[in-house]
């Protein structure tokens, strides 16, 4: 028999739950991806507008959903699968702090860029 644990379950399973500030699951709210709620409980829980938070996601859903909160999204995977994220990388091999938040800080100055002219 299977049984759906939350993701607060399994991070207390692997012994890590006190590394979290925050933990938000699907089981936190009613609506589902692509509805932002899931992202902008999770913002909230942690006091933050979701200008200042990124998504990371590898499906369209996921996606669609921190947009549609207006939350920047580094996509995971092919460019076919996840090519209109923010920000696309086939996974996170290799990937540094200081470059996401260079790409994610280019992304913020070509939106206000686009929102003035």
């Amino acid at each position: 028999m299977y049984v759906k644990r939350t993701f607060a379950q399994v991070l207390a399973g692997l012994g890590i739950v006190e590394l979290f500030e925050a933990i938000a699951d699907g089981s936190s709210v009613v609506r589902q991806k692509p509805a932002p709620d899931l992202f902008l409980h999770a913002a909230g829980l942690l006091g933050l507008a979701p200008g200042r938070c990124v998504v990371v996601k590898d499906a369209a859903a996921g996606i669609e959903a921190a947009h549609a909160g207006g939350f920047l999204c580094l996509g995971l995977g092919p460019a076919e699968r996840v090519g209109w994220s923010d920000v696309t990388r086939p996974s996170l091999e290799g990937v540094k702090l200081a470059w996401l938040l260079q790409q994610f800080e280019n992304q913020r100055f070509n939106k206000q860029s686009s929102h003035t002219r």
